[in-house]
């Protein structure tokens, strides 16, 4: 996608009006789920970006840090560090597969991430390429079966609990 093609999506997006009140109960759900599912959308990109961004040293070559430059063009720290944590985690192909279809919003996908974080450092040994894919399988269904997302820390600290580890 061209720069050009950008600039056209974001003058359509700019000049959508929902406040004249004319949608039907129908049309103002199914405007709902669309603007969602295009805000996750942008949310992966944005992370994919920020991971490219990072790969390629950009804030670095201008003498400044990632997350600078984001909060220059308006990102709020937390959403910063999300997408700097998103884009930049290795071995997460299977969470940024979920986030590129719109279904996973980056908050589910960071708490994945937190929580696989979690694991990792209570974990006495390195986990395994295998273990690890495990971990992410259990804690994307319970992000895509709707659990609360300030439960996978939780969720990552009985996964590795009840025997990630031999139990520890």
């Amino acid at each position: 996608m061209t720069s050009g093609e950008l600039d056209i999506t974001i003058d359509l997006l700019s000049e959508l009006d929902f406040t004249t009140g004319s949608l039907t109960h129908e049309d103002a759900k199914s405007a709902l789920h669309a603007i969602l599912l295009i805000r996750n959308l942008v949310d992966h990109h944005a992370s994919v970006l920020v991971g490219l961004c990072d790969h390629l040293k950009v804030a670095e070559n201008e003498g400044r840090k990632l997350q600078e430059l984001l909060h220059e063009w308006g990102v709020a720290p937390a959403s910063a560090s999300r997408m700097i944590r998103l884009g930049t985690t290795p071995d997460i192909d299977r969470v940024h597969r979920h986030t590129a279809l719109g279904t996973l919003s980056a908050e589910h996908a960071d708490a994945i991430v937190r929580g696989l974080s979690h694991i990792e450092k209570r974990s006495g040994e390195p986990v395994t390429a295998e273990e690890r894919d495990a971990h992410i399988i259990a804690l994307l269904g319970h992000a895509l079966t709707w659990l609360n997302f300030r439960h996978f820390g939780d969720r990552g600290a009985v996964t590795w609990g009840d025997g990630c580890r031999g139990g520890h």
